[in-house]
């Protein structure tokens, strides 16, 4: 259930405080230029986001975006979505990387951050929508800004859920994109402490 933050609510501050953690994904896409894009003719680039976003939905199967922020598409996918549709962090990954290929007069190219999450919850501050906060969708955001053309970039957690995956998988070679993950990279992150250790899937030719 998602919190409505409703300050004439007596209750508020201790639902606030039992508000459970909702692990699992984070992921933001983001069309790469998109301000050049729109000197083009306007039904064109209308229909090059369009078709990205579409896109996105594609390769992300049965899971839904949860909001889109000009030219960047937002996912949220929890651990008791992916267990319930039977999917694994290593499709979701492969989707990712498939995803980072597209790019031709159809598809203009895209950047991804994505996150293992477990500093996030449920709430929102509109009446009648799902969001989500948390200290770990503002790290997908950063790893996004790390994140260059054609480019996923995943945080640490994320990519040891990654590894043990594809070591107990019997069908290594539908997941070849694990092998090309670079890291780690340590890196300072604006709003946070210490260094975080990043991973890029980097373009490919």
């Amino acid at each position: 259930m998602t919190l409505l933050i409703d300050p004439s609510d007596s209750e508020l501050k201790t639902k606030i405080e039992k508000l459970p953690p909702s692990f699992g994904y984070c992921i933001f896409i983001d069309i790469v230029d998109s301000t050049r894009m729109k000197q083009s003719n306007r039904s064109e680039w209308v229909s090059l986001i369009y078709n990205i976003f579409t896109n996105a939905n594609m390769y992300l199967g049965p899971f839904r975006p949860l909001k889109s922020v000009g030219d960047e598409i937002m996912y949220y996918i929890t651990d008791e979505e992916l267990s319930t549709r039977e999917y694994s962090p290593l499709q979701i990954f492969d989707a990712l990387a498939q995803l980072t290929k597209e790019a031709d007069r159809l598809f203009k190219p895209i950047k991804i951050g994505a996150a293992r999450c477990m500093d996030v919850f449920a709430m929102t501050f509109l009446p009648n929508t799902n969001d989500y906060y948390g200290r770990d969708i503002d790290l997908t955001a950063r790893l996004l800004s790390q994140a260059s053309e054609s480019e996923l970039v995943i945080n640490e957690q994320f990519r040891d859920i990654i590894m043990t995956r594809y070591n107990e998988t019997g069908n290594k070679e539908q997941f070849a994109s694990v092998k090309c993950l670079q890291g780690p990279w340590p890196v300072m992150l604006k709003g946070f402490d210490s260094y975080i250790n990043i991973y890029k899937l980097p373009k490919r030719s």
